[in-house]
């Protein structure tokens, strides 16, 4: 338990990262491959979390060896990286949107939940065709994106219906829409970078 209170906690320290990226929009890739020093300091960021979860360990009187905390420490850090980029892209692309009105707001809404829900079909085209999964690989995709479009649905109609005859209802809708449709897109990234790292592409 207190493992996974330290992991959850680390995720406020990617908050900073998150908010430089969506303000100054720039590839961490594309500055990894001029300054190759960008890499070593993610690292060192990363190894220093790590000594700073085995050292809170012990304070609590937990023997750091008898928990996996390396790997899952990497998985949490991994995970939480894919979900990052989905944000920050889909943030990148809706940041010169300025309405005001409620009726433009919901518009504004609507559009941007649209632009995430392209990049999740993309994602998907891109996960089907292009990373040779097995015919019983992509069936069961195309069962899981199914169920996870009934899923969406349902979690923004009843956000909206909280707010049912309002003005504000098609935006709550749209927005929560966006929300889970964000998240799916994170899920996707990183099961596209495990293919990545297992298959041939």
């Amino acid at each position: 338990m207190a493992t996974i209170d330290l992991l959850i906690g680390a995720a406020i320290g990617f908050g900073a990262d998150i908010a430089r990226r969506i303000i100054v929009p720039t590839s961490s890739d594309w500055l990894t491959s001029l300054f190759p020093h960008k890499k070593k300091s993610k690292q060192r960021e990363e190894n220093l979390f790590y000594l700073q979860l085995l050292e809170r360990l012990t304070k609590l009187g937990i023997n750091p060896d008898n928990v996996d905390i390396e790997s899952d420490t990497k998985s949490f850090i991994k995970s939480l990286r894919y979900k990052e980029d989905a944000f920050v892209e889909n943030q990148q692309m809706r940041i010169n949107s300025s309405f005001k009105t409620q009726t433009e707001m919901n518009i504004e809404a609507h559009q941007e939940a649209k632009i995430s829900d392209s990049q999740v079909n993309n994602l998907i085209t891109i996960l089907a065709n292009e990373c040779y999964l097995e015919d019983i690989e992509k069936k069961n995709l195309k069962k899981s994106q199914n169920a996870w479009e009934v899923f969406r649905e349902a979690e923004a109609d009843f956000a909206a219906s909280m707010f049912h005859g309002g003005s504000m209802a098609p935006l709550i809708y749209s927005k929560a829409y966006e929300a889970v449709t964000i998240d799916r897109l994170g899920q996707l990234k990183e099961t596209y970078g495990e293919l990545l790292e297992t298959r041939v592409v």
